[in-house]
């Protein structure tokens, strides 16, 4: 028997199929999903080809679409219909969840190539008339591989919003 959380599904709405998910199927589908985001990291990493937005950040933000479905079913479990089998797998999934993301965080291939001035994309939001930039810089410990106690990418992540804001608009800080 498959997992349903990894099955494709053919519900209406391809909502998930809540009468055929177990508790027992959460971890491996969340460890299997966590896999994929893995692989599918280190594939973009280690990709050969010139360094472009299509190749990196946008295969990066497609990199853990199944984590985040699997992961948004097991969240929704939990907060609305929870129990001690649940609750210990949450405990459990929290610390591998920021391992992986951690690993994202410091893999130096992957953070070369976000700093490739290729990966950077501009475009003009046309209702504000303001510029919008996507991509970024690598600041702090992360380029030296440690891996911090709490992570969030938008703590070693920054847009060169400086840049940004002059080239916008000439002055600002």
């Amino acid at each position: 028997m498959t997992n349903p959380l990894l099955d494709t599904w053919t519900t209406p709405f391809e909502l998930p199929p809540f009468d055929r998910i177990a508790d027992a199927d959460f971890e491996p589908a969340m460890e299997a999903a966590m896999e994929a985001a893995r692989g599918a990291v280190l594939e973009i990493a280690g990709d050969p080809a010139e360094p472009t937005f299509a190749n990196t950040i946008e295969a990066l933000e497609r990199s853990d679409a199944l984590l985040s479905r699997v992961a948004a079913v097991f969240y929704s479990q939990a907060s609305t219909d929870t129990n001690d089998v649940i609750k210990a797998l949450e405990r459990d999934l929290s610390p591998r969840l920021s391992a992986l993301q951690a690993d994202v965080l410091v893999n130096a291939d992957l953070i070369a190539r976000i700093e490739q001035p290729r990966t950077v994309v501009q475009r003009k939001d046309h209702r504000s008339g303001m510029q919008h930039f996507a991509g970024g810089t690598v600041v702090g410990h992360i380029t030296r591989g440690e891996h911090p106690g709490n992570i969030r990418l938008a703590d070693h992540l920054r847009l060169n919003m400086h840049t940004a804001r002059q080239t916008v608009r000439p002055g600002l800080p």
